[in-house]
């Protein structure tokens, strides 16, 4: 299942939370760039738009507001600590929307 949302909804440097098939997704914007993440941590459950993001070269990273691990927002590559990786999602700008698609 598509979500979509208006883009005023999510501010340069926000992160707004959706629903996408019962699972919670952090979609971030950086740059001007979308990002989407699944929004729990795999190693505590941790949700991720919580955690603080930083730029890591070309690249942003988010850490887990629980332990710590760090994974990037381009592809969802967990960088450091003790878990795996977490799932990125498509997303686009289209016709004044955010447009989040599971595949």
């Amino acid at each position: 299942m598509t979500v979509r949302f208006a883009a005023a909804e999510l501010s340069e440097g926000g992160v707004k939370v959706v629903e996408i098939n019962g699972d919670e997704v952090a979609v971030f914007q950086r740059d001007r760039k979308l990002y989407a993440l699944a929004n729990r941590c795999p190693h505590s459950a941790g949700p991720l738009a919580l955690g603080p993001v930083e730029r890591e070269g070309d690249d942003y990273e988010v850490a887990c507001p629980w332990h710590g691990a760090r994974f990037r927002l381009s592809n969802g590559r967990c960088t450091f600590g003790p878990s795996t990786d977490v799932r990125a999602y498509s997303v686009r700008r289209e016709n004044g929307e955010i447009v989040v698609d599971p595949s």
